[in-house]
């Protein structure tokens, strides 16, 4: 036996067909490792092995809305394989992620306002951002990933109010709007 290795969940994303794709990772813990297995679970309790690589990432591709998902990897070197890594688990949820909370804005200089929000819920995988002169007719300006607390809006004019809103999205659909916030680029 050798080392165990740490897993993680590096990305959860949603493909066109509307299935999602989970992006693992983790560590060389042993310089002798020549290949990776990793392991699904398929019914409770009973895992099966996804396929190996001699890479320090998988994606597993086409996985289900309303279902946990659970995962971990061993280790291939000349001892045989290693003991299981830790388990990650992810649930992808059914539901429509809930409105961004803390939506605020602030000019930064003549041409560029940072539009804020506070962490996602877990089921977010991208949010829609969308800007407006008059706060009555919008534009998207920006899909950004649902990891993401921030926007920088550049290339605007000096001395114009810029409203934005936002919604956060997943392959149920999309939260409803931010409450419209606004700020005026520098003179």
């Amino acid at each position: 036996m050798h080392r165990l290795y740490t897993i993680l969940i590096l990305a959860l994303s949603l493909t066109a067909a509307r299935a999602y794709d989970i992006a693992l990772a983790w560590e060389q813990t042993d310089a002798g490792t020549v290949s990776y297995t990793v392991y699904s679970e398929r019914t409770p309790g009973a895992f099966m092995a996804l396929g190996s690589t001699n890479g320090l990432s998988w994606t597993v591709r086409g996985l289900e809305a309303g279902r946990t998902y659970r995962f971990y990897v061993t280790g291939i070197n000349q001892a045989g394989e290693s003991d299981p890594s830790n388990l990650v688990t992810q649930l992808i949820e059914a539901t429509v992620p809930a409105v961004l909370q803390n939506f605020w804005t602030q000019a930064i200089s003549s041409s560029r306002i940072d539009v804020h929000w506070d962490k996602p819920t877990t089921n977010t995988l991208t949010i829609l951002l969308e800007r407006s002169r008059d706060s009555s007719t919008w534009q998207q300006i920006a899909t950004v990933p649902g990891s993401a607390m921030h926007f920088l809006d550049t290339g605007l004019r000096r001395d114009r109010r810029y409203y934005y809103r936002a919604r956060s999205c997943n392959g149920m659909g999309c939260s409803d709007y931010t409450a419209p916030r606004w700020a005026r680029t520098f003179r």
